[in-house]
């Protein structure tokens, strides 16, 4: 078969977009809550005040909305793109960012960043790979989202299996089935152990839906009798998935996902390589001299749910979360302006203080 239409490609994306949003909150485009150092955390994929994504979301949508809501929006907006900590407990804009949510205005906007931020990145190791099927490319989507667009969990599958990183499935002796499988695996393992050091067992089901997946043959991503996959034993309709086409922004790939690929021959584990691969660390390594800041020996306590990251930075990789009282061993510390601290620690690295929240200071370091 040639390649999928525009439209297909578009359902694909779709579908992909609503299993990820389940497992971001599932609370859809209105979801809106200030608990943690994000300030603000908006919208499906929880778009935050203090990384400036939720400012690119607001500034899409008042680009082309003309409602209500949005004229009264506008008087926000230079707040919002400043990172105004203040609007934390604003229920006026709360009020406001919900009701837009029911706009297609405000879907389309909030698609359109992710597009650009995550799905197209994604889309970039399908293309590079040959990664042709509907599961394929949701579940590298998927990891784009939680774990940022530069993880390495393919890359490591792939030599794990014995081929060059990004490099073309049948050309490398692989073939899909093989390599969504291992990645599979390779990021079950990651999540797993990262549940068991941090206490936080809900994040083997994300890991678990996949590897189900994949066992069921659900290439296609077309669902049970009903068109339906299950996140958290709620049913999210694949086969013909709600939300606002964006078939401009949904690049097809290069061969048709319709036909699923070929059974999988036995593959020897581990097979013959120059050297061995490790697959990817539980917890960063140790901090080399390139790294920012100042060594450090110290313990940081967290007074709220903070999210950690692979750089000292509010766009960096994201790794996971922390969670309120937890108690984290600090090797260094990197203040790069007098109202911002960063720590690095056994999961990573973790913010005490940020620009977007003056004045707050996120846990205890002694």
């Amino acid at each position: 078969m040639g390649n999928p239409t525009a439209a297909e490609q578009d359902r694909i994306r779709r579908a992909a977009f609503n299993i990820t949003a389940a497992f971001e909150g599932g609370k859809g485009y209105a979801n809106y809550q200030t608990y943690d150092a994000g300030v603000i955390s908006y919208g499906r994929f929880q778009f935050t005040l203090a990384a400036g994504s939720m400012g690119r979301v607001v500034d899409n949508y008042l680009a082309s909305a003309t409602s209500d809501v949005a004229n009264q929006l506008r008087a926000y907006q230079a707040r919002i793109q400043a990172r105004d900590a203040t609007l934390r407990n604003d229920e006026t804009l709360k009020g406001l960012m919900v009701a837009a949510a029911n706009e297609d205005a405000m879907k389309v906007a909030q698609d359109s960043v992710v597009i650009t931020s995550y799905w197209a990145p994604s889309q970039d190791s399908v293309t590079a790979r040959g990664i042709v099927t509907p599961l394929g490319q949701a579940m590298l989507f998927d990891m784009a989202i939680q774990h940022g667009p530069a993880h390495k969990y393919t890359q490591t599958a792939e030599q794990m299996l014995g081929a060059s990183p990004r490099s073309h499935l049948g050309e490398n002796g692989l073939n899909e089935q093989q390599l969504i499988t291992k990645t599979a695996e390779v990021r079950r393992d990651f999540l797993y152990d990262f549940a068991a050091r941090e206490n936080l067992p809900g994040v083997k089901k994300r890991a678990d839906f996949w590897i189900d997946l994949i066992g069921a043959n659900y290439w296609q991503l077309q669902g049970d009798a009903n068109g339906n996959v299950l996140v958290y034993s709620v049913p999210v309709q694949v086969k013909n998935p709600p939300g606002p086409a964006l078939v401009s922004g949904s690049a097809p790939v290069s061969a048709s996902p319709q036909t699923p690929p070929p059974p999988a021959p036995p593959v020897a584990t581990p097979q013959p390589q120059p050297a061995p691969v490790a697959p990817p660390p539980v917890s960063p390594p140790p901090a080399a001299s390139s790294d920012p800041g100042q060594p450090l020996n110290g313990i940081y306590t967290t007074n709220r749910v903070l999210t950690v990251r692979a750089t000292p930075d509010v766009n960096g990789e994201l790794l996971g979360r922390v969670m309120t009282g937890k108690a984290l061993t600090v090797t260094r510390q990197h203040i790069p302006s007098a109202n911002e601290e960063w720590l690095l620690t056994e999961v990573g690295w973790v913010a005490r203080r940020l620009l977007a929240n003056p004045g707050e200071v996120f846990g205890d370091l002694k």
